[in-house]
């Protein structure tokens, strides 16, 4: 099944940053049109938009990768109980 046409870069500096995040189960700081958002990130989602990350701050949130302009990891981490993208894709603020 072919959903997105333009090609992923996962080597990109980004996509670094959020797997440090990821592995270092940390928040993330994320540029996006301007905007801060400070996230705790939980998962890649490939959805027909593109690749997405999947991630929560107050709310849960799904934000498009080639949206993000730049990343830095921050050092606060969550203890929070986390709901699986499946689980709760029905109610997913997209940004």
């Amino acid at each position: 099944m072919d959903l997105y046409e333009d090609k992923f870069d996962f080597k990109s500096t980004i996509c670094q940053e959020i797997d440090k995040s990821l592995d270092n189960k940390s928040f993330i700081k994320l540029d996006i049109k301007g905007d801060k958002f400070e996230v705790y990130p939980i998962s890649y989602v490939l959805r027909k938009e593109g690749l997405c990350l999947y991630c929560y701050r107050d709310e849960y949130m799904i934000i498009l990768i080639n949206k993000i302009s730049n990343a830095t990891i921050c050092n606060k981490s969550y203890d929070g109980t986390i709901i699986s993208y499946n689980e709760n894709k029905d109610k997913i603020k997209f940004i």
